[in-house]
């Protein structure tokens, strides 16, 4: 099972649980990615919840039974398939649910989502979050992908866990020694990832924030823009690199579950300023060490910021 995608072994196949519209259900051995459920997708602040009470059932729709080894890629629901008593199962897991956990109030907080789907949420939430726990037994290993996840694991599920980092693949990021004076944000545009944050900072400061990505809070923050803040939408790769190599600096205002995103800057040259309180805080330390980072501590600091001294 599948959230992005992986390499298939002879004889395999990949499912995944999909945000588009559609119910489609079959097994595909020929290597490709096999949506089996489709939600409509979130549109603005108004969206439906980010984990629909449905995907617990839609998820046990997977019969997967007929395998010796099943690697659930989990952020959501993919644990809880159904896989032979006899099987090995191991979760590799991004996080437990935040929508449910730890950043519900950033999805579902007052502000965040409309009165319908706050009301709605307070009577989903406590049901998710048992099953949520219940199927957390389902697989015989855990496998998190920071030292940051591994504790969540045991704290939510109490479960012990190995941890191995997602790839990065250098090879695509270079030095650069250029400054095209404009700061930069590579993000998901939800709520978790704080963009708001870094917006307000940067309407005071006056400095040039460009924002490549896109995602349900888009229209909120683009209302909430100065004339100085640029919103590029998704890029691929080799268009990356090259708003890597230009910034003066990358911006990361919300608390990472991993700090992969922080190494193509850092591989490029250009510096970086996240959140004190996250996940790899050992490989941020380094980078301030040498001269490639600064931290902000809080919200409140964040507010007050009229520009970065590198």
């Amino acid at each position: 099972m599948c959230g992005s995608p992986v390499r298939s072994v002879p004889g395999g196949g990949r499912l995944r649980v999909a945000p588009r519209p559609g119910i489609r259900l079959s097994r595909d051995r020929a290597g490709a990615c096999t949506d089996l459920f489709r939600a409509a997708p979130p549109s603005g602040r108004h969206a439906v919840p980010p984990v629909p009470p449905s995907l617990p059932l839609a998820v046990r729709q997977f019969d997967l039974r007929g395998y010796d080894l099943v690697i659930s890629s989990n952020h959501c629901v993919a644990k809880g398939a159904r896989v032979h008593p006899g099987a090995l199962h191991i979760c590799y897991c991004y996080t437990p649910m935040r929508y449910i956990w730890s950043q519900y109030d950033d999805y579902f907080g007052k502000g965040r989502a409309g009165l319908f789907t706050r009301i709605a949420m307070r009577s989903f939430v406590g049901p998710l979050r048992r099953w949520d726990v219940a199927t957390a037994t389902h697989p015989r290993h855990f496998v998190a992908i920071s030292e940051n996840i591994r504790a969540r694991i045991r704290k939510i599920y109490g479960r012990d866990s190995d941890m191995i980092y997602p790839p990065v693949d250098t090879s695509l990021f270079t030095l650069a020694g250029r400054d095209d004076g404009y700061y930069l944000i590579v993000s998901a545009l939800v709520p978790y990832k704080a963009v708001d944050l870094a917006i307000e900072a940067f309407n005071r400061s006056g400095d040039r924030l460009l924002i490549v990505g896109e995602g349900p809070d888009a229209p909120r923050l683009r209302k909430l823009a100065g004339p100085r803040i640029t919103f590029e939408g998704w890029q691929p790769e080799d268009r990356l690199r090259e708003y890597y190599a230009g910034c003066r600096a990358v911006i990361f205002p919300g608390k990472r579950i991993s700090a992969l995103s922080r190494w193509k800057p850092w591989r490029q040259g250009s510096r970086s300023s996240p959140t004190r309180g996250e996940a790899l805080l050992k490989q941020s330390l380094t980078a301030r060490s040498s001269g490639q980072g600064s931290f902000f501590r809080s919200r409140r600091s964040a507010r007050s910021w009229r520009g970065l001294a590198f």
